[in-house]
């Protein structure tokens, strides 16, 4: 009767014990990267982890950060006494992607991760639409853009994004003669030239040196990043020919198309040559003094070439 009286004592004593410690309370999930704090109304306990590369916990204030996804068991200890809670740590979206965008233009932004929603934080005007996990953006205003894709369990990626104005008008004269050249330029530094149609002009990416190929209108376009563009017109020299135009200034070049030797004769000392692509690569440069030259040319690629002598005159001849 007495071991039967001491083995109940144990057992009130520690159903006593272990009610004294209350139920964990607050979220059971977080984020990659989030945190969390867990309460417990039992004072003077210590938080631990079971897995802190998935969870870490601080052991004084239950604060909870999600380390990697998956799940951890977080204890909560006062003396002899514990009481636990399973904690889900769910994974973020993937960084969001996007073109550059321009004011006034659209473009679209998306993630990897598929099944969230978007929401603009901020922006002054525009429309916007999505499908899925791609947003879909149009008529916007020039400024800060900051964009959240936002998973159904609350985990978010975030992005600070920014639409640009377009360059300033483009300026110079808009008329130039097939091999010649005219010079344009823009106040807003550091864009790229690009020619929509090289076989009428071609443009230096970094100078805006425009090189009159044939006759004809091209538009000229400066990325920086966003485009604005302009119509450069080329033309014949009155009174002139294309034949002609090789002969200006005394000058001769032959045979052209060529295959191997390119010959250059002048009525004047050839102090220079350079040879160049239609995109403005520098691809042979070379002093001299003579008035008569020889390049080979055999390892050049078929195509179109610009040869400048004595830094002014232009040409074009055409590899075979």
């Amino acid at each position: 009767m007495r071991l039967y009286l001491l083995l109940m004592l144990f057992v009130i004593n520690a159903l006593v014990s272990s009610a004294a410690v209350g139920p964990i309370t607050g979220d059971t999930a977080v984020c990659v990267g989030a945190n969390i704090t867990l309460y417990d109304t039992t004072a003077g306990g210590k938080w631990k982890s079971s897995d802190t590369a998935v969870v870490s916990v601080d052991s004084l204030l239950g604060t909870v950060t999600g380390t990697a996804a998956g799940t951890a068991v977080i204890t909560y200890i006062v003396g002899t006494d514990t009481v636990t809670r399973v904690i889900t740590v769910n994974p973020n979206p993937a960084p969001i992607v996007g073109s550059i965008l321009c004011a006034g233009g659209g473009g679209t932004i998306s993630d990897p991760t598929s099944g969230g929603y978007w929401d603009i934080t901020t922006h002054s005007s525009g429309s916007f639409s999505s499908v899925d996990s791609l947003l879909i953006l149009s008529g916007l205003s020039a400024g800060p853009l900051d964009v959240i894709y936002v998973l159904p369990t609350g985990c978010s990626a975030f992005a600070s994004l920014f639409v640009y104005p377009p360059p300033p008008p483009i300026t110079g004269n808009t008329h130039t003669y097939v091999d010649s050249t005219t010079t344009l330029s823009d106040v807003l530094t550091g864009g790229i030239w690009y020619s929509s149609n090289t076989s009428i002009a071609t443009v230096g990416s970094l100078s805006g040196v425009v090189t009159g190929v044939d006759t004809g209108a091209v538009t000229i376009y400066y990325y920086a990043p966003c485009a604005t563009s302009t119509t450069v017109i080329v033309t014949i020299p009155s009174g002139e020919s294309i034949q002609t135009l090789n002969k200006k200034n005394e000058i001769n070049y032959y045979p052209n198309p060529v295959g191997t030797k390119l010959n250059i004769t002048a009525a004047y000392p050839i102090t220079s040559i350079e040879i160049s692509s239609v995109l403005g690569k520098v691809i042979y440069s070379r002093n001299y003094n003579a008035d008569k030259v020889q390049i080979d040319v055999a390892d050049l690629p078929a195509g179109v070439y610009f040869i400048r002598i004595n830094g002014t005159e232009v040409r074009r001849f055409v590899k075979e």
